[in-house]
């Protein structure tokens, strides 16, 4: 593995074994308190998660009792294949005329967890919760599935207390659950609650498992940690593009832009990963915010040749760097290119125009931007 980098700012933190925490946390275990210190200045990253990793869990219940009957064992695919189509779909009426369906039949945990999976990807969240509520024998599945439900709409405090629930029920978590769980620390920047599920996936044996110290790692570089961030990335026997990603949009929260361009070096000359938008876009803000511009061409000319151009996410980092470090040309030639755009895009563009003294243009981009908001409002409403 490829020696990272050490940064001289401050000391690193002891062994894993120590677990962290600079000094005793005030909770012995997960019977969690509400108190949660917030750093001074939250900082503002994306930190990719590995959400495909978890849809394998989600999306694909166990089959039912082998002991049914072969008509049973049809009705229940019949009904998972229902509630797939559901899903895929957006139709939450399928997905409840299915729940009526499944409400007849015998309670199964395995078909139970499949409804309150398909009512949670509809944004149903408090379906999902009513189905859960009528469960007789809740698994890690049904947990796991509503922790990440309420993680990932707005309801963190429900999913710690729902997560403390599983563990005071004797179930213990698995490699999702501790996913589904730091997701919600991440989103209310609870560093506290982090830092014992850190200990806690430590002790159990799941830092092994990539996506879970990616989440690891997203927390601390959320929170501004960057020293606990780097020594989780070192210590990872295995690494995949998220957890480069991961600790570079750290770093660049924290403008250590070398570094940055030291980490994406390392990731071209091959890790077993390849850079994909998350990481261009990454190392595009970096070149913008040190003014590396020949760089920053480089990383643009990568991007044609990768075909990553075209993402949305890496042309709006392109608009940037151009709008501080090239011309009024190259900045329109990317407008122009770019088959899709979206509020970023639009304020780039009225950035740049201003940052060139194009006052008149500036004004032009605002206009036709309110044309197309209010033309499209205009046919929702119809």
């Amino acid at each position: 593995m490829n020696t990272v980098i050490q940064p001289t700012f401050a000391a690193l933190p002891p062994p894993l074994s120590q677990y962290y925490p600079p000094k005793p946390p005030p909770h012995s275990s997960l019977s969690l308190s509400p108190s949660r210190p917030k750093p001074k200045t939250p900082l503002n990253f994306s930190t990719s998660l590995p959400t495909q990793s978890l849809q394998p869990l989600f999306t694909t219940p166990h089959p039912p009792n082998p002991n049914g009957s072969p008509q049973t064992h049809s009705l229940f695919s019949h009904l998972l294949h229902l509630l797939r189509l559901s899903s895929r779909h957006a139709d939450p009426e399928l997905a409840r005329a299915v729940h009526a369906s499944v409400l007849k039949l015998e309670n199964d945990t395995h078909l139970g967890n499949a409804l309150v999976s398909a009512y949670l990807k509809l944004g149903l969240v408090p379906d999902a919760y009513q189905v859960f509520q009528s469960l007789p024998c809740p698994n890690v599945v049904s947990f796991t599935a509503l922790v990440s439900g309420f993680a990932k709409s707005g309801r963190e405090d429900e999913a710690v207390e729902l997560f403390c629930r599983m563990r005071r029920s004797g179930i213990e978590p698995n490699e999702y659950s501790f996913v589904a769980i730091l997701t919600a620390c991440i989103r209310i920047l609870d560093l506290e609650l982090g830092l014992q599920v850190h200990a806690l996936a430590a002790k159990m044996g799941y830092l092994d498992y990539v996506f879970v110290s990616n989440a690891v790692m997203g927390l601390y570089g959320k929170c501004g940690c960057l020293d606990y961030a780097l020594k989780v990335f070192d210590e990872m026997p295995h690494r995949d593009i998220a957890s480069w990603n991961t600790v570079m949009a750290s770093l660049a929260n924290e403008f250590m832009y070398d570094e940055v361009f030291e980490l994406f070096c390392e990731v071209l000359r091959g890790d077993g990963c390849v850079a994909d938008y998350i990481t261009l876009s990454t190392v595009l803000t970096a070149c913008t915010g040190s003014n590396a511009f020949v760089e920053g061409q480089e990383v643009h000319a990568y991007a044609v040749k990768t075909g990553l151009e075209g993402n949305l996410s890496v042309g709006n980092a392109l608009i940037e760097l151009y709008g501080e470090c090239g011309s009024v040309k190259d900045v329109a030639a990317l407008f122009e290119r770019m088959h899709a755009r979206d509020v970023i895009t639009w304020t780039e563009m009225i950035t740049a125009y201003m940052d060139f003294g194009l006052v008149g243009l500036a004004v032009e981009m605002f206009c036709i931007r309110t044309i197309i908001v209010l033309n499209y409002y205009s046919s929702e409403l119809l």
